[in-house]
């Protein structure tokens, strides 16, 4: 399929975070003849893109709020395009400046600007504005049903489509011992993997609890920040990375038994799905999202605020299915759901809606 002519995808991260890796991802779909990077922090990695957009004067984002209100370094560049998508919310008032626009909501906590406990004020000034663009933009996806429904609460204008995400084909079975040996992890160990931040809404506060009543036959390894709760681990229990490699971060998910998801609310949760490709089981809260992305039939839903709920349910799912290889009996009717060419399909019908072709 060719690119669609004039057309620019926008990210605004790096493309090792979460969100440059959903843009990253969407641009491999080969549905845009560019990807730029509209910059706004300044110490965020430009690596991998071809064209960065900067202010040469943002401090504490003072440019990008100013964007708000008149031409600016990005709106110059968005301007030479027949149509932007904004893989993130940051981006969405370059509405003003091009033909045809569209972008992705992707994630809650742009819909919540007002929690002061999670989001900072400058974070919320700016969201509150941005996020009236909403309803103006010629298209929105949104990564889940559950964001769907938040957007359309708020924005009942707005023309939504959800389209879930995928991941990369990086991301499928691999040999457990040999991902340990690669990653130097011990193979006499029941492996527990947790993927995110350490904002509240992970609740990662939980997993010291969970693995002291595991015992020592469990490890846990955290890729995030966990700075608030190593120290309440037991000796032993505990592997931290702060942040790992992007040729060796699918290889934690072969080298684990079981994937452990313990937040209260998301926008969708990529590493579920990068689990499910990697054929290992997930324990998950029993949150809605997380059930339309496991269906609400999936047998490891546990109660985000009780321990002793998850360690029954890494029991059971470590003796039905840990080391067995392949895709789990469970993941039966997700399929190749969460791979790139349902996601091309979708987007392409989305964009062929809008006139985009």
């Amino acid at each position: 399929m060719a690119p669609i002519p004039d057309s620019c995808l926008i990210s605004a991260f790096p493309q090792t975070s979460g969100h440059g890796r959903v843009t990253t991802e969407m641009w491999k779909l080969g549905l845009f003849q560019h990807m730029d990077m509209f910059k706004i922090r300044k110490n965020d990695s430009e690596d991998g893109y071809d064209k960065v957009v900067k202010s040469g004067w943002n401090y504490g984002g003072a440019a990008a709020f100013l964007s708000l209100f008149g031409p600016s370094v990005w709106s110059r560049e968005a301007s030479k395009y027949r149509f932007v998508h904004a893989g993130s919310p940051h981006f969405f008032h370059m509405s003003k400046y091009v033909p045809m626009c569209t972008g992705t909501v992707t994630d809650m906590f742009y819909l919540d600007q007002l929690n002061r406990r999670d989001n900072p004020l400058g974070f919320r000034t700016y969201f509150k504005r941005v996020m009236r663009y909403v309803d103006k933009l010629a298209g929105v996806v949104t990564i889940s049903a559950a964001t769907e429904r938040r957007v359309k609460e708020l924005y009942p204008k707005a023309n939504t489509r959800t389209i879930h995400l995928w991941t990369s084909p990086h991301f499928n079975p691999r040999d457990r011992n040999e991902a340990r040996e690669r990653l130097q992890l011990p193979k006499d160990k029941i492996i527990l993997l947790s993927v995110s931040s350490d904002i509240r809404r992970k609740n990662i506060e939980i997993l010291p609890p969970i693995l002291e009543s595991l015992g020592p036959d469990y490890l846990l390894l955290r890729i995030g920040p966990s700075g608030i709760i190593e120290s309440k681990f037991r000796k032993g229990a505990l592997l931290s990375y702060p942040s790992v490699s992007d040729e060796l971060y699918p290889l934690f998910f072969n080298a684990a038994d079981v994937f452990l998801m313990p937040s209260r609310d998301e926008g969708f949760g990529i590493p579920i799905i990068e689990a499910v490709n990697s054929g290992i089981p997930v324990v998950a809260s029993d949150v809605a999202v997380f059930q339309e992305i496991l269906r609400k039939s999936y047998p490891f839903y546990a109660n985000p605020d009780k321990p002793d709920d998850w360690v029954g349910k890494v029991r059971e799912a470590t003796a039905r299915y840990a080391g067995k290889g392949g895709i789990p009996s469970i993941y039966n009717d997700i399929g190749d759901y969460y791979r790139e060419g349902r996601a091309l399909k979708e987007f392409s019908e989305f964009f062929k809606k809008l006139g985009v072709t």
